[in-house]
């Protein structure tokens, strides 16, 4: 099964999976699971893994939800700035299970890492790793959750000890950038990672430090990203302005496919929607991109074509919001793998629902409510 979460402009989040044979003649649809004002502020980051997603906010907190459930596990509260980014690690990070960990970063500058196994408590607060003043754009966890790695609103990026919350290495990344980086991920096979920054993906060796190994120009100013693969083989999803969506493969440092057109406008969120395994071709089997327009659609990449804009496109549906940002979970529907912690987090809603298929439009109050 898989449940895709969107963040809006509007402070709300909404919920669709994936019904495989909802469609007309059969195909692919997106069915509205949930819709929750979940933030009291803009939506600016979400992240995913298995049944288990969270976003973070302009008004300073995450919110916790159970996709399959569609239950509201509660709202989590530390930073003192925007929440920018967000990343699951542990065993469900492979959509294998409930993973372990939650890390956020914010505009304040500091990491917090939150027990996403038991209870949802704060764990540590990680905040020597950029200079004053600088924000936290993004952050990925090396598999293995020893080591982190963290980009700031200079260009600064930071490896850090988790065991020890403190930082094993600063540095800057100039080289080949304009602009500061809002993503980075590790590769896949965990011997580099990945940034994308204005309208370039940079691929870098760990032995290397700041230094892009290769890079690849997408056109247009990327706005989202997010990494899949398997064993070194990545591929480097991303959307911009313009509509553009494009899948770069970073063994072959080239754009697999670049979509311009994908939608009528700037493409906000994309991810993964069929887990990390690629089909033959070197795509994943589903693709789901969200626009400033609040379209989202879900592609089948090796039948895109730029001469057909809406080849490829297996279903979509408008949220009538601006979307902000995207992400998928993947889950099973046995009963397999660790159970989560039903505690909620610090404040509301740890056993609330969330209502169903509604639109900012018509949705009174805060959205916590069954429907």
């Amino acid at each position: 099964t898989t449940s895709l979460l969107a963040g809006s402009y509007e402070k709300f989040v909404f919920a669709y999976d994936v019904d495989v044979r909802g469609g007309s003649g059969g195909g692919e649809a997106l069915a509205a699971s949930f819709s929750t004002a979940a933030h009291a502020a803009s939506v600016r980051c979400c992240a995913a893994t298995s049944r288990v997603a969270a976003s973070g906010g302009a008004d300073d907190v995450v919110r916790v939800f159970d996709l399959k459930a569609r239950r509201d596990k509660g709202t989590l509260v530390h930073h003192n700035g925007s929440v920018t980014c967000l990343a699951f690690h542990g065993r469900g990070v492979d959509g294998s299970g409930a993973a372990d960990y939650l890390v956020s970063g914010s505009a304040d500058g500091e990491l917090a890492t939150w027990s996403a196994a038991e209870g949802w408590e704060r764990l540590a607060a990680l905040d020597k790793g950029h200079a004053q003043g600088v924000g936290v754009r993004g952050v990925c966890v090396h598999p293995t959750g020893m080591m982190a790695l963290s980009v700031g609103d200079d260009s600064s990026v930071c490896l850090w000890n988790m065991p020890l919350g403190k930082p094993s290495y600063k540095g800057k990344l100039r080289a080949g950038y304009s602009t500061a980086p809002d993503f980075v991920r590790f590769t896949s096979d965990c011997e580099g990672y990945v940034c994308v920054a204005g309208s370039e993906v940079h691929l870098h060796a760990i032995e290397e430090g700041e230094r892009p190994v290769a890079s690849v120009d997408g056109g247009a100013r990327l706005l989202c990203a997010d990494l899949v693969g398997r064993g070194g083989e990545d591929v480097c999803l991303a959307g911009g302005e313009g509509g553009l969506l494009a899948a770069f493969d970073m063994r072959q440092r080239a754009a697999a496919v670049s979509l311009r057109g994908a939608h009528a406008t700037r493409v906000r969120g994309v991810c993964s929607a069929s887990g990390a395994e690629l089909c033959e071709g070197g795509l994943p089997r589903w693709v789901a991109s969200g626009a400033s327009d609040g379209v989202i659609k879900l592609w089948d990449l090796r039948m895109a074509s730029q001469d057909d804009t809406g080849a490829g496109v297996l279903a979509e549906v408008s949220t009538d919001a601006r979307i902000t940002c995207l992400c998928a979970g993947v889950y099973g529907s046995g009963k397999r793998g660790r159970k989560h912690s039903d505690k909620g987090g610090e404040g509301e809603g740890e056993d609330a629902g969330v209502a169903a298929g509604v639109s900012p439009q018509k949705a009174d109050g805060d959205g916590s409510s069954v429907t």
